[in-house]
């Protein structure tokens, strides 16, 4: 658009064929070889009385000169080193048509883009507004040409609103220009768009409707109509309104369309089939009017005397119908008395008789004996022989309400939400149990059936009682079988995280009035939540143990109704449930359990689970032992340097001086045994208990000749020592310490080392070996140690 305007005030409009006494034919082009600054460029002009001498429609100079009485007109030539379309390039570099709309590209100011493009960007493509021939179109002649004139009938109402009737979509949106009163002139260069001999610049603006009938009177030949629902523009019985009752989304029924809207299209075949509208609208409501009370036999939505193919069997009407039409000996080729136009299976069958439209195994002429007057028996507006469906509808249904379900959002086991806080203070006591004593005696080793994750499987019956208190329902059965699958992982042996599905099968609720069905509503209930065990009998995990088991958490419940209606009061709810847990052998354990999942829901299940995993738990117990007596000696002075331990080494340069006297037990040069002392190369993952990669090699490497060491001295014990630097609490770092030196122990007992033979004490930060302030007194700290204690040949 900014092209254009530039173009139009660079360059002017057309001018008269009147020039000057330089440019007798105002064509821009002097009579002589001298240029003139303003008015001609220099020539000379071989017929300085004819501004396009070769008849091309292209002036001879760089003006365009405007139709005339004897003159068709003729547009600017080149203008060298000029750019007469403002796009950059100049005149004598584009002298050919790109888009193909006849207009040469020095003058096109839309000249590359797809088509024929759209210089005055009105919706109407530059070829359809120049024509077919050089010079293009002036229709107001204005100096203007159509393709850049914003109107170019000059009535007032612009090109992009009559090119569809559509304001503000002209740019991008290229369509065929509308010419609703069929003339030789589309309505934006029609100065009588609606031929009502009042010209549009009178009528306008658009909003001018004195019928009232949602047509502009700019575009509606009867608008002068006092009857109600406006005028009747092509005399046909329908009102204006009733053909567009939509403006300006008016239909045009004819098929092909052909371009002029219904309302004012005079003839009486909207179809073009070659059947009056009269005729196809059989008039049952004696208004003469085909637009009400519509007969619209295949029921496609288009009434028959808008339908092409009113039967939808695939043959057009106009073929159906004898010819020349004859309302009185309609075609009727199965002689059923329904014509072909309106018969589905209008061909005759193998014996001779007529079709069965619906196929609903009636024939049609048993079920319209008497067409046009053929029976609706079931009143849906459908004739019976082409309606599959024509008995009569069933009697309404007895409304009987909606039932409620998940009503409160929380199981109706909620006092067992008392049941946490006595598993809490239950594992807080065992954890202060088990924590080991300060001392060098440590937990004798035992093992358990402890496990990272676990799955379950449970079956019983559910309680099912949604709230029927809304509606004319009663639960007749309360209960259903039901099954829970659930999958959890053990954080330790009182706390455990679960995730869980249950099916808990469906409510029967009967009708209290009526005769309605029995109604069916199930349930199903996913959730998650965390599980706590308060331990009654035996060890933590340990086969033939027995847990109280509490259930907390969130979850949701689902319910599908079958012939009932209902609506759940809540999308999540808390989840309780309590049992009794029996540990088996096999990492086996089997447990009765109550669940609820709201006050209308609850499920009571025996389930068996299976528990998985690498994670060995370990139970300790303080052996008793005999109180030493340790006889009183005298001290004495010794000057001389001894080896207490017979082990080979002095006293003085002696890193173990505990080592027990036996043959066949080796000591290394600072007299401890071999896996004795600290052992450097078993780490940890930091503020973890895991062993590193390197850690578990480490120790493996230890295995095979502890292994060894093991059958030749049946009566070896080795402790093992963790101790912590001083970072943390003392209580965090015992704990710590304790299982990190379990995890030591874990990785021996699955090299195959006797648990009998080892021991693990967590030592914490009570036994420095360095300062704690430094990183280097820090790494010393953290250390693991074997210690030997007892071994006898």
């Amino acid at each position: 658009m900014i092209r254009v305007v530039l173009f139009l005030i660079s360059f002017g409009a057309s001018v008269s064929v009147f020039g000057s006494v330089n440019d007798v034919d105002n064509d821009g082009l002097c009579r002589d070889n001298q240029s003139r600054v303003g008015e001609c460029i220099a020539g000379p002009d071989t017929d300085d009385s004819n501004p396009d001498v070769n008849g091309d429609g292209i002036c001879d100079g760089i003006r365009s000169v405007i139709r005339s009485s004897n003159f068709i007109g003729c547009m600017r030539g080149v203008h060298a080193g000029q750019d007469s379309d403002g796009d950059g390039i100049n005149d004598e570099l584009e002298v050919t048509d790109t888009d193909g709309d006849n207009i040469p590209d020095y003058i096109d100011p839309d000249d590359d883009g797809s088509g024929a493009g759209d210089s005055d960007a009105d919706g109407i493509d530059d070829l359809a507004e120049c024509g077919r021939s050089l010079p293009c179109l002036d229709s107001d002649s204005d100096g203007t040409f159509d393709y850049l004139d914003q109107d170019s009938d000059n009535d007032g109402l612009v090109d992009d609103l009559e090119a569809d009737h559509i304001a503000g979509n002209g740019s991008g949106a290229i369509v065929t220009a509308l010419n609703i009163d069929g003339d030789a002139q589309e309505d934006f260069r029609d100065t009588d768009s609606d031929n009502d001999g009042r010209l549009d610049e009178i009528e306008r603006p658009v909003s001018s409707d004195q019928d009232s009938d949602g047509i502009p009177d700019v575009y509606d030949f009867d608008d002068r109509s006092s009857l109600q629902g406006g005028g009747d523009s092509d005399n046909d019985g329908l009102s204006d309104a009733q053909e567009c009752p939509v403006y300006p989304a008016c239909p045009d029924s004819d098929l092909p369309a052909d371009g002029r809207p219904d309302y004012l299209d005079s003839r009486l075949d909207t179809d073009d089939d070659g059947i009056p509208d009269n005729i196809e609208d059989p008039n049952f409501d004696q208004d003469n009017n085909p637009a009400t009370q519509v007969l619209d036999t295949d029921q496609d939505g288009d009434a028959d005397y808008r339908d092409a193919d009113s039967d939808g069997d695939g043959l057009l009407d106009e073929n159906e119908r004898n010819n020349p039409f004859d309302a009185s000996q309609r075609l009727d080729t199965d002689r059923d008395g329904i014509p072909d136009v309106v018969d589905f299976d209008g061909r005759l069958n193998a014996n001779g008789a007529g079709g069965d439209s619906d196929s609903d195994g009636v024939a049609d002429a048993v079920e319209c004996p008497d067409w046009p007057l053929c029976p609706d028996t079931d009143g849906d507006g459908i004739f019976d022989y082409v309606d599959g469906d024509s008995s009569p509808p069933p009697p309404p249904q007895l409304e009987l309400g909606e039932v409620s379900t998940a009503n409160d959002g929380v199981g109706a086991l909620w006092w067992l939400l008392l049941l946490f806080p006595l598993l809490v203070v239950t594992r807080a006591q065992a954890t202060e149990a088990q924590e080991p004593e300060a001392g060098n005696e440590a937990f004798a080793l035992t093992q358990s059936g402890g496990f990272d994750w676990y799955l379950s499987a449970g079956f019983g019956r559910s309680q099912l009682e949604p709230d029927t208190s809304g509606s004319l329902y009663s639960v007749d059965r309360k209960g259903d079988w039901a099954y829970r699958v659930a999958g959890g992982w053990d954080i330790n042996h009182f706390w455990s995280l679960e995730a869980a599905y249950a099916d808990l099968g469906r409510a029967r609720l009967s009708p209290d009035i009526g005769s309605a069905p029995d109604g069916y509503l199930s349930y199903q209930s996913l959730a998650a939540s965390v599980v706590g065990n308060y331990w009654i009998l035996g060890g933590e995990r340990l086969p033939w143990s027995l847990s109280l088991v509490g259930r907390l958490g969130f979850g949701t419940l689902m319910n599908q109704g079958d012939d009932v209606e209902f609506e759940q009061q809540t999308s999540i709810q808390l989840i309780t449930g309590a049992g009794l847990e029996w540990y088996l052998p096999g990492n086996y354990s089997t447990a009765l359990q109550i669940d609820a999942f709201d006050t209308d829901a609850m499920m009571l299940s025996l389930s068996l689970t299976k528990r998985f995993g690498q994670q060995q738990a370990l139970v300790y117990a303080l052996p008793a032992v005999e109180p030493e007596i340790v006889p009183v000696r005298r001290a004495m002075i010794v000057p001389l340097v001894v080896d207490s331990d017979s082990d080979g080494v002095l006293d003085d340069k002696d890193a173990c001086l505990s080592t027990p006297v036996s043959d066949g037990v080796r000591v290394d040069e600072s007299g401890c045994v071999f896996f004795q002392g600290v052992i450097g190369g078993i780490d940890f993952v930091s503020s973890s208990h895991e062993l590193t990669g390197n850690a578990r090699k480490v120790v493996q490497e230890l295995a095979e000749p502890l292994h060894t060491q093991m059958k030749n001295f049946e009566k070896l014990r080795l402790q093992v020592r963790v101790h912590t630097d001083s970072r943390g609490s003392d209580h965090y770092n015992r704990q710590l310490s304790q299982q990190r030196a379990e995890s030591v122990v874990r990785e021996l007992l699955n090299m195959q080392i006797e648990a009998e033979r080892l021991s693990a004490l967590g030592m914490g930060e009570r036994e420095p070996v360095a300062d704690n302030r430094t990183v280097e007194g820090r790494d010393k700290n953290r250390r693991v140690e074997f210690i030997l204690t007892g071994i006898v040949n």
